[in-house]
């Protein structure tokens, strides 16, 4: 599931469904925005009737669950509930994620969405077992599974599930049994840049020989998750195993310039120990201190931001990381 369902709405995608739909195109959550409890038949007629391509089934069937969270959320019920879930079975692999995100698994029932007892239905009855033991981190159920000789691409699947939260047990029994360390998600994500924020993950996926360099489609990689995401640990296990500080994303960005964009004092300093350089620029010219400046003269009063660029400063006026 993690290898083909689309996780982001493409724009394309949604200016040809908000025209067949004849709804706005704005907004940054488009589907919640653009949601209509009674429009969910039409909504859902045009799903079943036309020709829509997988990014377009994604968008529309995006705005159809919204749809009918708000109209049970009104008290409503909606003729087309039932065969929205079975349109959901049926499409599975391409709403895996819109399903995982209204199953709201880690919430109780009464604080999760109107929708939410559906989409679990529709989650457990159509997500592998396999990847359901990864996911719940449950070795046992995983060993169950695996005498059932799941394919190769439910293990893959699995190990990319796994690799976000699981303990290193899970991840290893999963290696062990063919998972392939070099999967990739519907982003371009291996499993070692999905476990950027658990050091000891990291380490059972380099020692199985993962690319510590892999990137995925916006050119992030792994250490620029984790320096985005702010993951010391993960950051310092990355660059004990020979992560390349120079590493540049899409628009330019390196380690340092991440770090700096999301004003972590720990993490700049901890790069610039291992040498990080100062003078490289991103895409709009910007060197990581330029970038600490901007978020600084933003912040005026956030102490944070300011030691970072004072940390920067000092780096290069002394001509280099140390």
């Amino acid at each position: 599931m993690y290898r083909t369902a689309p996780r982001w709405e493409r724009r394309a995608a949604i200016d040809r469904v908000a025209a067949l739909m004849d709804v706005g195109t704005s907004g940054q959550d488009w589907d919640v925005e653009h949601a209509d409890r009674k429009r969910i038949e039409v909504f859902v007629a045009a799903y079943e009737r036309e020709a829509l391509d997988v990014d377009e089934r994604h968008v529309l069937m995006k705005l159809i669950v919204a749809s009918l969270d708000y109209a049970l959320r009104a008290g409503d019920a909606p003729p087309a509930l039932a065969r929205v879930r079975e349109l959901l079975v049926r499409d599975y692999a391409i709403h895996f994620h819109t399903v995982e995100t209204w199953a709201s698994l880690d919430a109780a029932l009464e604080d999760a969405y109107a929708v939410t007892p559906m989409a679990r239905g529709v989650f457990f009855e159509c997500t592998p077992p396999l990847l359901l033991a990864a996911l719940a981190d449950d070795l046992a159920g995983l060993e169950v599974a695996l005498a059932a000789g799941p394919t190769q691409s439910v293990l893959d699947d699995a190990l990319l599930g796994a690799a976000t939260s699981a303990s290193p047990a899970v991840l290893e029994r999963l290696l062990a049994a063919g998972a392939s360390v070099h999967a990739r998600d519907e982003s371009g994500a291996t499993p070692l840049l999905r476990a950027t924020r658990d050091p000891a993950a990291l380490r059972v996926l380099l020692v199985a020989g993962a690319d510590i360099e892999a990137t995925e489609s916006s050119g992030w990689s792994s250490l620029h998750v984790a320096a985005m995401n702010g993951a010391l640990a993960s950051v310092r296990a990355l660059l004990d195993h020979g992560a390349r500080l120079e590493r540049r994303d899409d628009n330019g960005y390196d380690a340092l310039m991440t770090a700096s964009e999301t004003g972590n004092p720990e993490l700049v300093e901890l790069l610039l120990a291992h040498g990080a350089g100062v003078a490289a620029m991103n895409s709009r010219g910007e060197d990581a201190l330029a970038i600490a400046r901007r978020h600084a003269e933003q912040a005026p009063r956030d102490s944070v931001a300011a030691r970072v660029r004072l940390r920067l400063y000092k780096a290069v006026r002394g001509g280099g990381g140390a």
